[in-house]
């Protein structure tokens, strides 16, 4: 196998010949995102799908729930659940773009790669505690299979052949890693972040309506104490602000991008009040909603 600085350096390659815009490209492997910018504005916000992602050139910072991070080249971000996100490629620019790979994460391979690792005791017992988001340096390994899945997108005849080979690769070595056991009990069912995650993923598809966090507690098997208690251990933030992230994030989102007026966006996420929106925009982003699209359209022309 090539070296650490080879496998990111082919990396980067690979994408500047598949990332010929900036935009996210289109491509024939399912659940893979090929993504590169020329510029370092922030961009607007997004509900990040459960995945990994990996820079392979340039900086990232990134708010995902509460927290910032700031990452670069060979770092992968894993997103356990349905997460708001927000990020600016630091420095990017047309001579030295923001180049990265992000892999949805699909239940079945992501069990099944489970199971096997339970079978053969494989799973690491690594001291990390479960978080619905966590930063990790991409080992030799899992960069070569990275590689190896950019090298599908330059030659798609091959990818229906060995699309899932190498994707249930990538699910192995992540399992593997310091933070393997850790994200693994995201998804092995019956444990507390099974149960969290479960509770994300029903609050990420239902934010715009009324949310009775007790009966969701109920629905994941939780006490309504345990819930909360874990639910702010596990994703960085309590159940309702959470959802009020989501709902900014997903107005922020509309009024971008579709054009959306304030009161338009403020009840189409769930709101009832343009005032109390408006007040929730400004406490979460800084300013009013109307200051605030007017400075990201200016930022994006």
């Amino acid at each position: 196998m090539i070296g650490r600085s080879l496998l990111i350096q082919s990396l980067a390659e690979n994408l500047e010949k598949i990332t010929s815009a900036p935009q996210i490209s289109s491509h024939p492997l399912e659940s893979v995102r090929f993504i590169r910018r020329e510029s370092d504005r922030k961009f607007g916000c997004l509900i990040s799908k459960p995945s990994f992602a990996l820079v392979v050139n340039g900086s990232k910072k990134a708010l995902v729930g509460d927290e910032e991070f700031l990452y670069g080249n060979g770092v992968c971000l894993l997103t356990g659940s349905f997460m708001p996100d927000s990020f600016e490629a630091v420095g990017a620019s047309k001579t030295n773009p923001f180049l990265a790979i992000s892999l949805t994460i699909e239940p079945k391979l992501c069990d099944q790669a489970i199971a096997f690792l339970s079978d053969k005791e494989a799973l690491k017992s690594g001291a990390e505690d479960s978080k619905m988001f966590s930063l990790f340096e991409a080992d030799d390994g899992l960069l070569d299979a990275f590689l190896r899945l950019s090298e599908l997108a330059l030659h798609p005849e091959h990818a229906e052949l060995f699309s899932d080979i190498v994707k249930r690769e990538i699910y192995l070595r992540v399992l593997t890693s310091p933070l393997g056991r850790a994200f693994s009990q995201l998804y092995v069912s019956g444990t507390a972040e099974n149960k969290i995650r479960r509770a994300v993923d029903w609050l990420s598809a239902h934010f715009s309506q009324p949310i009775d966090h007790s009966s969701v507690a109920e629905k994941v098997g939780m006490s309504t104490a345990s819930y909360y208690r874990r639910f702010r251990e596990i994703v960085g933030s309590t159940p309702s602000q959470f959802v009020r992230n989501l709902r900014l994030t997903e107005a922020k989102r509309l009024m971008i991008d579709e054009q959306f007026e304030a009161a338009q966006a403020c009840y189409r996420v769930g709101y009832d009040s343009p005032t109390y929106f408006s007040r929730e925009f400004r406490n979460l982003f800084g300013e009013s909603p109307s200051k605030h699209v007017k400075r990201i359209a200016a930022e994006m022309q």
